[in-house]
């Protein structure tokens, strides 16, 4: 009975002289420029005595109080095609990972061949074996393994773990910026819709004025050029109005492709009046912790985790893979014969590939991973700064408005002062109706200030949590 025999011997001395051959495809002079930046040496934010500090949730904007805000943002999270477009990158982050850890595992495969063929009548069998038709029919069984001496499928394998775990924490950035934008554009809703409200009544006020105007151009007590110049004043009043009812429509827009809806979902959506900013409140001042564990700053950091195993993949490449592969099965003219020993077929055949020349592709490969982590390690230090330039910028705007919503506030108070003032003098037969309806337009005006300011404000405190959720 004879058997297959395969000498154990022949492999080792194989392998030794393959190791060696590989230096012939060198990795010298190819190396990452930069190393990974600490956070703390960045100077990032300002230096203070370390303090527990309450990390800003990514639903801060839940402070506006609004059950209306509440629903828009859940409908964004379920709708927003961003968001599902960031989901769907997740999923195929983890079947690129299932991928990369199937090249680990052995490979199985099953094949029935049907081959109908014709010998040649001139070629290495005379007739009657040549010149007539055969059918072959061959089921067999494959097996193949690559053995991972060099640890190059494991690093590609961490690598997309990596991959997956940078596109969650990138869903993650999606969903935290997805609630902010939908209540920033809440904000920017509800102050236009009030400044429009208060441009309409404006407006009366400036029709009144132009109204009496006349009565008193007309008996001779006014010359015309005043009247003229508020008749221009009431056109840009008018003009303004209708300025302001387009950025509403334009708000609502903006707040219903946010919520994955199209423009006449939210055609008649009104916000409700802005509570005080104050209400939002923030830590003292921005902390290290509270960037680095930003999605998007973690996003970065672990994409140069799989910029590191991608070098080591690469490297990996220069060695000689060796790879195991068998078949077993069967093969007959005639499918009577099919299942007799006699029709059995074995074949065992263990590979040695050896990088020596490739004209540079390993090379270049590994210089493309380097280049990558260099550019991870890039992006790692943008993302830091990034975030620690929002967090400053964002403490900045809320010290500046509350300083302009205080004046603001202020400037209200004194045209109401005005209002009142202008209203007890007309009432008592001492002061005009048209300097009341002048001090009652200054008023509006002063709103429309206080307006503006606590948006502002609000918009600050939005920016503000939102650069320092996780």
């Amino acid at each position: 009975m004879n058997r297959m025999k395969f000498p154990l011997s022949c492999p080792l001395w194989l392998v030794a002289a393959s190791a060696l051959l590989a230096g012939c495809a060198s990795t010298h002079g190819i190396e990452p420029q930069t190393r990974t930046p600490d956070p703390a040496a960045l100077a990032l934010v300002p230096a203070s005595p370390a303090t527990a500090v309450r990390p800003v949730a990514d639903d801060a904007w839940q402070a506006l109080g609004s059950p209306a805000l509440a629903g828009l943002v859940q409908r964004a999270l379920s709708d927003n095609p961003d968001l599902a477009a960031a989901a769907a990158r997740v999923r195929a982050a983890g079947a690129t990972l299932l991928q990369a850890r199937s090249r680990r595992l052995p490979q199985l495969d099953a094949r029935l061949t049907v081959e109908r063929l014709r010998e040649s009548a001139n070629g290495l069998y005379p007739p009657p074996i040549g010149g007539q038709w055969y059918t072959l029919y061959q089921p067999e069984v494959t097996f193949s393994y690559l053995f991972d001496f060099w640890g190059q499928m494991a690093a590609l394998a961490r690598s997309a773990e990596a991959g997956v775990a940078v596109a969650a924490a990138r869903e993650r950035d999606v969903r935290r910026l997805l609630g902010y934008a939908v209540a920033m554009q809440y904000v920017a809703l509800a102050e236009s819709v009030e400044r429009q409200e208060l441009l309409s009544r404006e407006l009366a006020t400036f029709e009144a004025r132009q109204s009496l105007l006349q009565q008193r151009v007309a008996a001779g007590l006014t010359p015309r050029s005043t009247l003229a110049v508020l008749r221009a004043a009431t056109e840009q009043q008018r003009g303004a109005l209708a300025a302001a009812g387009q950025q509403v429509a334009l708000n609502r827009h903006a707040l219903a492709q946010l919520t994955g809806q199209g423009p006449e979902a939210t055609r008649r959506f009104m916000p409700s009046p802005l509570p005080d900013p104050a209400v939002l409140v923030l830590p003292s001042e921005p902390t290290l912790a509270a960037l680095v564990s930003r999605p998007d700053v973690e996003a970065a950091r672990l994409a140069i985790t799989a910029a590191a195993e991608d070098i080591h993949a690469a490297r990996a490449a220069f060695y000689p893979s060796i790879s195991l592969s068998a078949f077993a099965g069967l093969s007959a003219q005639d499918t009577g014969d099919l299942l007799t020993r006699a029709s059995r077929m074995f074949g065992l055949a263990p590979v040695i590939d050896l990088p020596l020349f490739d004209g540079g592709r390993r090379r270049a490969g590994l210089a493309a991973a380097s280049a990558g982590f260099d550019a991870a390690n890039a992006s790692y230090t943008a993302s830091l700064i990034t975030a620690a330039r929002e967090a400053a910028d964002g403490y900045a705007a809320v010290e500046a408005s509350q300083t302009v919503q205080q004046t603001a506030t202020a400037a209200r108070a004194e045209a109401g002062l005005a209002l009142r003032l202008a209203g007890e003098r007309a009432g008592a037969g001492i002061g005009s109706r048209e300097t009341a309806l002048a001090a009652e337009a200054e008023l509006l005006a002063a709103r429309q200030s206080e307006t503006s300011a606590r948006a502002a404000a609000w918009q600050a405190r939005l920016a503000t949590a939102r650069a320092l959720s996780r």
